[in-house]
């Protein structure tokens, strides 16, 4: 994964691994890096409030891949996608309004299903391995 940048997700005992993609979004969000919220849940989506505020940036988009990890501007929130959500349209996924989409999930999947409303989750860049 060299070039790339990576996350560290961890809620309760669960340790959950992303990688940013090299886009706008995940400048501002390593600037804000470590972050950490309250979960909430809205099918299968996990979201938490941040202090970040951006608006939409183009490409933004409220069609999203499994697993993919995006800032949704209205409520200034940190996203995860795993799954489908209220407003997905069949086994398409969507967010309640376009998001901006700035990287995904690589290792941890599993986990993601086990996450309670309220559970606190601590987001930040996890350190490079030297070898």
């Amino acid at each position: 994964m060299s070039g790339y940048r990576e996350l560290r997700i961890e809620i309760r005992d669960f340790q959950i691994f992303g990688i940013l993609y090299d886009c706008a979004m995940a400048n501002i969000v390593s600037a804000h890096l470590p972050l950490s919220g309250k979960v909430s849940l809205w099918g299968g989506e996990i979201y938490f409030d941040t202090n970040i505020q951006c608006e939409e940036l183009k490409g933004s988009n409220e069609v999203v891949e499994l697993y993919q990890i995006a800032y949704w501007p209205p409520g200034r929130a940190f996203c995860i996608f795993f799954g489908t959500t209220p407003a997905s349209v069949g086994s398409q996924i969507h967010a309640a309004s376009p998001v901006n989409v700035f990287g995904e999930i690589v290792a941890g999947m599993e986990s993601l299903k086990k996450i309670k409303n309220g559970e606190e989750i601590y987001v930040s860049l996890e350190t490079p391995k030297r070898g």
